[in-house]
């Protein structure tokens, strides 16, 4: 049950029917070809549970970065991006996947364990969705155990998230052979989703990921290696014509919904133009509590799957409540507010950035001087270099080095 208790498939929508559905899909999976992980001599598996987005832009990193590697990147074809270099299908928890991983000795196996297990918390107060995702992942273990028959193959694993719902099957066989586990971190991390670490070491993007992991698994050993997607741009012009406000599908607090309002408010008495970008994963109807004053106010949204580089212009502004475009938004040299209320959990390079602007959103709602607050809004890039310590060229050496080092089992070395 831990291995569901975090992950993409929290965002589906819990129904009987879709439950039902998905047990007719498993059993027509029976009968349905299979594509398993061809693995080669000495591969390094990429195991990746968001291969949208920033995911699928993390995948040409690496991928570029681990040329000299025998790479192999597993992702869930039928909703990975289109421009994820994978030939390699491992079937994730949705409905349009889950049939991959059915099996005759599968859902025997399942229902063993099933009946093993007695009763069952509901989850999501959907008893039908909670068996579902019970039987679901119970084969996608069983598919990772016949995916690594031949473990001696696999050099290494590299996850995204070593607690995802998605690679978990695959992290438990992999630590059963003695494969070495590495997480490479995704996005910004927070506790919920990240701790208690499973993988034997990450590989974090700078000071402020080290210190943060460091503080909560002192055990694991740490490697900053940076960011190969990412160069430091400085792109805002010091004017502001846009407030965009970035969604991550979070329900807001009543403290943050008034302050989304009042900087929307203030936006919208200097003339701003409010544009509301929704996370890739939500639909615009399921924003979630608290975000129908945002709906109303903006007059524009951006284009699902357009990335915040692409969106953002020299004259904007950002305000997130947790999302981490806000640490994007830094990288472009784009002023951002983070307003979380101080008890919501952030991730750690968001809060960072959450410290050093929560005063200056009050200044903004409070009606400030702009021309003092934005000089100050200029000086937040200065973070960027303790969130990211390598960019380009430097952060694909430092993870080619990296992986080369924890391959022949001298990960604790490396700086």
């Amino acid at each position: 049950m831990d291995s569901l208790s975090t992950g993409d498939h929290k965002i589906l929508v819990p129904s009987r029917v879709r439950a039902l559905l998905g047990f007719l899909l498993i059993a027509i999976g029976i009968v349905t070809p299979k594509r398993r992980p061809d693995t080669r001599d000495g591969a390094v598996w990429f195991v990746v549970s968001n291969p949208v987005a920033h995911g699928a832009r993390l995948c040409a990193s690496v991928s570029s970065a681990l040329k000299r590697f025998p790479l192999q990147i597993l992702a869930d074809h039928s909703v990975k991006d289109p421009t994820v270099e994978s030939q390699d299908h491992f079937p994730g928890l949705g409905l349009r996947s889950i049939a991959g991983a059915s099996s005759i000795s599968g859902i025997w196996r399942s229902i063993v364990v099933r009946r093993a297990l007695g009763s069952m918390p509901p989850g999501d107060g959907n008893r039908f969705w909670a068996e579902y995702l019970f039987f679901a992942q119970t084969l996608r273990y069983m598919a990772a155990r016949e995916a690594m028959l031949v473990p001696a193959k696999v050099k290494l694993v590299i996850v995204d998230f070593d607690r995802a719902g998605y690679g978990r099957p695959i992290v438990y066989w992999a630590k059963r052979a003695g494969i070495p586990i590495v997480t490479l971190v995704h996005g910004s991390p927070v506790a919920t989703t990240y701790m208690p670490i499973l993988a034997d070491s990450v590989l974090v993007w700078g000071e402020c990921q080290r210190n943060w992991l460091k503080r909560l698994a002192p055990e694991v050993p740490v490697h900053e290696i940076g960011r190969s997607d990412v160069e430091f741009e400085d792109r805002w012009s010091g004017r502001v014509d846009r407030l965009v406000i970035c969604h991550s599908g979070e329900a807001l607090t009543g403290l943050e919904e008034q302050r989304l309002n009042a900087l929307i408010e203030r936006g919208l008495e200097r003339g701003w133009v409010i544009r509301l970008r929704v996370h890739p994963s939500w639909g615009v109807k399921a924003m979630g509590p608290g975000w129908a004053g945002v709906q109303n106010a903006s007059s524009s949204a951006s284009p699902l799957g357009l990335s915040l580089k692409e969106d953002l212009t020299d004259r904007d502004v950002v305000v997130v409540v947790s999302s981490s475009a806000a640490v994007d938004a830094i990288f472009l040299g784009v002023p951002v507010f983070v307003i979380a209320d101080e008890d919501r959990a952030l991730a750690c390079d968001v809060e960072e950035i959450r410290r050093a602007s929560e005063p200056l959103a009050e200044e903004l709602i409070a009606g400030g001087q702009m021309e003092v607050l934005f000089g100050r809004l200029r000086k937040l890039k200065i973070l960027r270099s303790t969130i990211v310590t390598y960019t380009g060229q430097d952060a694909k050496a430092r993870l080619a080095d990296a992986i080369s080092a924890l391959m022949d089992r001298r990960g604790a070395h490396i700086g």
